[in-house]
C-alpha cells in the first residue's frame, strides 16, 4: 500500500538548492544595498496605490505588500539596477583601505533616471579623484 498523505509528496519532492550564505564581497554587498533600497522606494509607491474594496484591504494584503516590494527590489537589483551600486562598492573598497576605481560607465541606465546616474557617477569619480592626491585645490 502506499502512502498518499500530504507529507509524504512533500518528503519525496526534491528540494530546490537555496544560496543560505550571502556574497559577502563589495560588489555583492553593494547588489543587496541597492536591492532593500529599491524595495523600500517600491513599498512607499505601493503605499499610495488605492485598495480595491471587494478584493483589498485587510491585514493579509499589508503582508503580501511588504513582500512584494521586497521582490521588485531583488529584481530591479538582479536587472539593470539603479545604478547605485557601482557607486557604494567603490565606497566600501575606500572604507576598506583600498583603492576603488571610479564606476563603471556601461551600469548605467538609458531614458530619464540616465542623467541621474551619470550624475552620481560622476560625483564618485570626483571624489575618488580628490582622495587620491588632488587636495592641492583651495577652497
Amino acid at each position: 500500500m502506499t502512502d498518499t498523505t500530504i507529507a509524504a509528496a512533500i518528503a519525496s519532492t526534491p528540494a530546490r538548492q537555496i544560496q543560505t550564505t550571502p556574497d559577502k564581497s563589495p560588489a555583492g554587498v553593494a547588489r543587496q544595498f541597492e536591492a532593500v533600497f529599491a524595495g523600500q522606494v517600491a513599498k512607499i509607491m505601493l503605499e499610495t496605490v488605492e485598495v480595491d474594496d471587494q478584493f483589498g484591504g485587510g491585514h493579509g494584503e499589508e503582508m503580501f505588500r511588504g513582500m512584494m516590494a521586497e521582490q521588485i527590489g531583488n529584481r530591479i537589483a538582479q536587472g539593470k539596477g539603479l545604478g547605485i551600486a557601482s557607486a557604494v562598492e567603490a565606497q566600501i573598497i575606500r572604507m576598506q583601505g583600498g583603492t576603488a576605481a571610479a564606476p563603471k560607465a556601461s551600469t548605467l541606465g538609458t531614458g530619464p533616471q540616465g542623467n541621474v546616474q551619470s550624475g552620481a557617477t560622476q560625483a564618485a569619480a570626483a571624489l575618488a579623484a580628490s582622495e587620491q592626491g588632488d587636495t592641492g585645490s583651495a577652497e
